[in-house]
């Protein structure tokens, strides 16, 4: 009688997990900020957003897998909106830098000795106004490089040479 007792307490333990909702991850979307759960043993889907799951009791009734999984997503995409991108391009390489809180306007070469500025930028936007800074610096040379030499070779004719 006990071991039929024990059969039916294990059955019960099987058909009921302590967890009712487990995240979807067929549907897992990275880009959105919704999640999308699973609610056992039926084909009910529930969608949530990261500040709604903070704020209801519905997170006690989540697998902590998952609990795990979403934080780690979430705290990934807070580290990448702290970082500044380049919302605006002026002239003379000024450029306007914004994160979700705040605005600079800040030169490229006032940015590039900044290593704060450099470090909370996006990599893509850093590269963006080192690559314009550059260009800019480099037309300046090249524009005052005939002025150096033009008076020199006036007179000379110069002959090119073929090297192989």
């Amino acid at each position: 009688m006990r071991w039929i007792y024990l059969f039916f307490q294990f059955l019960l333990k099987i058909y009921s997990p302590p967890y009712i909702y487990t995240l979807d991850k067929s549907f897992l979307c990275e880009n959105q900020n919704s999640w999308i759960f699973k609610e056992f043993g039926t084909h009910t889907y529930i969608i949530k957003t990261w500040k709604q799951l903070q704020e209801g009791h519905f997170i006690r009734e989540l697998n902590p897998r998952d609990i795990l999984y979403i934080t780690e997503v979430e705290t990934r995409r807070q580290m990448e909106n702290k970082n500044l991108r380049i919302c605006e391009e002026k002239r003379d390489g000024v450029y306007i830098l914004s994160c979700e809180s705040f605005k600079i306007s800040v030169t490229a070469e006032d940015f590039l000795k900044d290593y704060d500025l450099v470090s909370r930028t996006d990599c893509h936007d850093v590269i963006r106004i080192a690559y314009y800074s550059g260009v800019k610096k480099g037309r300046v040379i090249s524009s005052y490089i005939p002025e150096k030499i033009a008076p020199h070779t006036k007179n000379k004719r110069q002959t090119l040479t073929l090297i192989k």
